[in-house]
């Protein structure tokens, strides 16, 4: 394993500030349609991922589902976009 460089360390820790905005986001956007049944589009209000406290794609208004995948991208690149 290679040891990390100064700047994927610092876009890293940028990254894990950006997202701790906002815990409910996935690491990646939920698939544009429905795979497994229980698809999760949010997660819990502190990060969680079990069943009982994430929001499921299926119970999102309908046409949010598209929303919610063509917005987000990863923490770090939100870093580099907006420098």
């Amino acid at each position: 394993q290679k040891p990390r460089t100064m700047t994927s360390q610092l876009l890293a820790l940028a990254g894990d500030i950006v997202k701790s905005t906002n815990l409910s986001l996935l690491s990646s956007p939920p698939p544009s349609t429905e795979e497994s049944g229980h698809d999760v589009c949010y997660l819990g209000p502190n990060g969680e991922d079990d069943h009982k406290n994430v929001i499921h794609c299926k119970d999102l208004p309908e046409g949010q589902r598209a929303m919610v995948g063509s917005w987000y991208i990863h923490p770090e690149r939100q870093v580099i976009e907006y420098i």
